[in-house]
């Protein structure tokens, strides 16, 4: 091989007397990229916090398109637009709508970014504070109607990010006694 050594995957080190034909010797393993600086290896943590901070976002962010999602098939599919003057029954029905959104909404944010559900969880409620903002500036009805109706997506996806911790510490390694 003429002096080189080849880079297979079984090897899964390059050590900094290795010849390559690249300037700079990169190794990734999974989330962990290093690189030859002199004589040693130095590991750089930034691709680990990109992807930790990606994942955060795409878990704040999916979340949100759940809730979105579910309430817009719940009030324009299945149930209709709910108003103040709608029967009781429609209003119980979109009222568990919500809820199912807003919970999956909650478990969606959860379990995308595992570290902190909850935190990803109220990060949705940054979303859901626009999309209240906006219906409120329709003024379609009722402020108290609107804001109730917020209120029950903001408590739902809280408690869809809380199941998602609780179930996280619930199998959590504990030390034995």
């Amino acid at each position: 091989m003429n002096g080189r050594r080849s880079f297979t995957r079984t090897s899964n080190r390059f050590r900094p007397g290795d010849s390559f034909s690249l300037a700079v010797w990169l190794q990734a393993f999974g989330s962990r990229i290093a690189y030859a600086k002199g004589a040693e290896w130095v590991k750089c943590p930034m691709p680990h916090r990109f992807l930790f901070a990606l994942r955060s976002v795409a878990a704040v962010v999916g979340g949100y398109l759940i809730v979105a999602a579910g309430t817009i098939l719940t009030f324009n599919v299945f149930v209709g637009q709910v108003t103040l003057d709608s029967n009781p029954g429609q209003m119980i029905l979109g009222t568990i709508g919500a809820m199912l959104a807003g919970i999956a909404g909650g478990v969606v944010a959860g379990v995308v970014a595992p570290r902190f559900p909850l935190g990803h969880a109220a990060a949705v409620l940054l979303f859901l504070a626009l999309d209240t903002a906006s219906v409120l500036a329709k003024r379609t009805g009722p402020a108290w109607f609107d804001l109730a109706g917020s209120g029950i997506l903001a408590i739902s996806v809280l408690f869809g990010g809380w199941i998602i911790a609780r179930r996280a510490r619930s199998f959590a390694v504990r030390p034995a006694v």
